[in-house]
């Protein structure tokens, strides 16, 4: 069975979800909207052939833009892609080239202090990589020659926040994130961007468990909650939510099912096969 034609979903209070479209073949083609629960545009963008083309853009809630940028024919993003935060200062701002990262790149705090700022070449970062904490005080700088380079961030209090180290872009072996309390926050077990990630809470209690595939979040995702129940359970496909997610309570009860198409929210329940197969979900590493 395939999913054909137009289909439609609505939030639980009346108002309209969103609205998008499978070809003959069941792929997902044609003009993509969404709204959120007050009736404020979502989303916006198109699909042909499984792949998204040309602009796309989302919003937060209150109208303030969140995200946008551009697809070529191939779904690769490409051109200026911009991100900003709930309260409308820029994010980050990153340049594609048919899905390379290239020239400068920047990211920035809610207070608009700049929190990082590097150079790319055909997607690997080169030359020096500055890092910055929201008071301004710097994190550490990382010099990188084609994509490789050791990174060793600190916190404001000059514990240690990130070590790793990149090979042509990559990170490679084990890389580990702290919280500024001194407890590892996250570790990751990698080749070259590959492999298994366990993340913590402050109190030293696993959080869960996520895989990643050429560097975005791939597979199976398990969060739970300090008490080690089950607390959000989904999939990534090429580093986005893809398919069904579902969220629990610490008693165990599932407070929500919510169906996503290749990061985005399609239907508030659980998703039925033929809507996810075939589509191509498109480059998604990095700003």
């Amino acid at each position: 069975n395939r999913v054909v034609g137009k289909w439609n979903a609505w939030h639980k209070n009346g108002k309209q979800q969103s609205q998008f479209f499978y070809n003959a073949k069941g792929k997902a083609h044609g003009d993509f909207k969404g709204w959120h629960e007050n009736g404020k545009l979502h989303f916006e963008g198109t699909w042909i052939e499984g792949k998204r083309v040309g602009a796309w853009k989302t919003w937060h809630a209150d109208g303030k833009i969140d995200w946008q940028g551009s697809f070529d024919n191939d779904g690769e993003r490409h051109g200026l892609s911009t991100d900003h935060h709930e309260n409308g200062a820029k994010k980050s701002e990153y340049t594609w080239n048919h899905g390379e990262r290239t020239g400068t790149a920047q990211q920035w705090h809610k207070n608009k202090q700049l929190q990082f700022k590097g150079d790319y070449v055909k997607d690997l970062e080169d030359g020096k990589h500055v890092f910055f904490h929201a008071s301004g005080k710097s994190a550490g700088e990382v010099l990188y020659t084609m994509g490789d380079g050791t990174v060793s961030l600190t916190h404001e209090n000059g514990n240690a926040w990130e070590k790793g180290v990149r090979k042509a872009g990559k990170r490679h072996g084990t890389w580990t994130t702290w919280w500024e309390g001194g407890g590892v926050r996250l570790e990751l077990v990698l080749d070259m961007e590959s492999g298994g990630a366990t993340f913590w809470y402050e109190d030293g209690k696993k959080w869960g468990n996520a895989a990643l595939l050429d560097g975005n979040w791939h597979g199976a995702w398990t969060e739970v909650h300090p008490g080690g129940q089950d607390k959000e359970k989904g999939t990534y496909k090429d580093g986005y939510k893809h398919g069904t997610w579902e969220r629990f309570s610490t008693s165990g009860e599932k407070i929500y099912s919510s169906c996503w198409l290749a990061g985005t929210v399609i239907l508030l329940d659980a998703c039925s096969p033929e809507m996810l197969d075939p589509v191509d979900v498109g480059a998604a590493s990095g700003g």
